[in-house]
C-alpha cells in the first residue's frame, strides 16, 4: 500500500494544473475574465484569487513556469483563479471606469464568482500593487468575511512618492512612446499594450532590442535592473503590458500627489483579515516605507525581500527564490487542510480491512 500510494502521488504531481477559462458579471454589467488553474490534488478548501496589478494582465502570475506563482500555488494542492479587471486582457474592453469601479464591482463579481464555482465559503486573496489596493478595500468592506487570508505583493494601500512618482511614471511613459499630455481627458483610452503590439507587432527582434533597452537604469522605477533579464523585461512587455482607461492614470496621480489613496489609507485599521505585506527593498513606486505603513497600520506581517523592485516581485529571480515560496507556505499556513482524494481512499481501505480483521476475528 505504501508503494501504491507513492506511485500515485508521484503521477498526481507530474499531471499538473488542469487549466481553464471562466466569466463573472459583475452587478453594474461588465464581464469579468477568470482563469482556472485546478490542482490534481487539492488540499486546502478555500481557493486562491489572484489580482493584478496596473496596465497588467493575469499573465504577471504566469509568464513562464519557473518564476509562476498561480503554478507554484497549484503544485502545493491549491486551487488557482486569476482575475482580470475590466479593460485588461481577456475582460470586457472599455475606457469608462476607474479604480473605484474595480472594488466596488470587479472583485466582488469575482470573488462571488469563485466561491460558487468552487462551494467554498471564503477565498484567500493575493494582489500585486493595484491588485493590492484592492485587496486591502476588499478587507475594509463589506466582503471581508469571505477572506479567509490574504498577501499583498508592494500593495499601494497607501502612496507617498509625491511629485518624484509622477516624473517616474511620466518619463517610463515616454520611454514607451507615450505621453500623457498637460491634461488627462476623461474617460479616454490609456493604451499601451496596444501601442506596443501595433509598433512592434510580431517582430521578435524589434521586442527583444526593446527588452534589452528597458533591462536598464531606464526601466529602473518599475523592476530593480540585477533582479530581471532582458528575456524577462520582453515578455512582461509582450504578454503582460495591457490597456486601462485614462482615468486609472489620473487616479494613481491623485493619489501620488496627495500622499494616500483615497477611501483606503485612512480605513487599514479596520482590517481583521490576517494579512501578509511583501516589499521590494528596490521599488522606487511602493517603497518599503510604505509597504511598512500599510502593514503596521493593518496588523499585517510585514517582509522585505532584498534586491527586488516593484513588478519583478512577481516574476523576476527573487520572486522563484524568495517570494513565491514565502507566500505558499504561509498561506498553508492560513488555509483549511483538506483530505485529498488519495488520502480517502487510503482511509476507505484502512477502513474496509478493519472491518475486515474484526469479522475473521469474530470467526475464530
Amino acid at each position: 500500500m505504501t508503494r501504491l500510494a507513492a506511485l500515485l502521488l508521484l503521477l498526481s504531481a507530474r499531471a499538473g494544473a488542469v487549466e481553464k477559462d471562466y466569466g463573472a458579471v459583475t452587478s453594474d454589467g461588465w464581464r469579468i475574465a477568470l482563469h482556472r488553474y485546478e490542482p490534481a490534488q487539492t488540499r486546502f478548501r478555500e481557493p486562491v484569487l489572484l489580482s493584478h496589478g496596473f496596465i497588467e494582465n493575469r499573465r504577471i502570475w504566469d509568464l513562464d513556469a519557473e518564476h509562476s506563482l498561480a503554478r507554484r500555488l497549484s503544485e502545493r494542492g491549491f486551487d488557482v483563479w486569476t482575475m482580470e479587471l475590466r479593460g485588461s486582457g481577456e475582460s470586457q474592453a472599455g475606457r469608462r471606469f476607474s479604480i473605484e469601479d474595480f472594488i466596488r464591482f470587479d472583485a466582488p463579481a469575482s470573488i462571488e464568482a469563485v466561491l460558487k464555482e468552487t462551494g467554498a465559503p471564503q477565498v484567500l486573496m493575493v494582489g500585486h500593487s493595484l491588485g493590492g489596493l484592492i485587496t486591502y478595500a476588499t478587507l475594509e468592506g463589506p466582503l471581508a468575511p469571505k477572506v479567509r487570508a490574504a498577501v499583498t505583493l508592494a500593495g499601494a494601500g497607501t502612496m507617498s512618492g509625491g511629485p518624484a512618482l509622477q516624473l517616474a511614471f511620466n518619463r517610463f511613459f515616454k520611454i514607451l512612446g507615450l505621453t500623457l499630455g498637460p491634461v488627462l481627458p476623461d474617460n479616454a483610452p490609456f493604451a499601451p499594450g496596444w501601442a506596443l503590439h501595433h509598433a512592434l507587432g510580431e517582430n521578435d527582434r524589434a521586442w527583444a532590442e526593446l527588452g534589452k533597452k528597458l533591462d536598464s537604469p531606464l526601466g529602473q522605477p518599475f523592476w530593480a535592473e540585477e533582479d530581471v533579464t532582458p528575456k524577462q523585461v520582453e515578455a512582461l512587455l509582450r504578454l503582460s503590458v495591457t490597456d486601462t482607461s485614462m482615468n486609472v492614470v489620473r487616479d494613481f496621480l491623485r493619489f501620488a500627489k496627495q500622499g494616500k489613496v483615497d477611501g483606503v489609507t485612512d480605513r487599514l485599521g479596520l482590517i481583521k483579515t490576517p494579512v501578509l505585506a511583501i516589499a521590494g527593498s528596490e521599488d522606487q513606486i511602493i517603497p518599503p516605507s510604505d509597504v511598512r505603513f500599510v502593514a503596521e497600520q493593518a496588523h499585517a506581517r510585514y517582509v522585505e525581500i532584498e534586491g527586488a523592485g516593484h513588478e519583478d516581485l512577481c516574476f523576476g529571480a527573487a520572486a522563484a527564490a524568495h517570494v513565491n515560496p514565502l507566500v505558499v507556505d504561509w498561506l498553508a499556513s492560513q488555509a483549511t487542510p483538506v483530505a485529498s482524494k488519495l488520502d480517502r481512499a487510503k482511509a476507505r481501505v484502512e477502513s474496509a480491512l478493519l472491518r475486515l480483521d474484526r469479522a475473521l476475528r469474530a470467526l475464530r
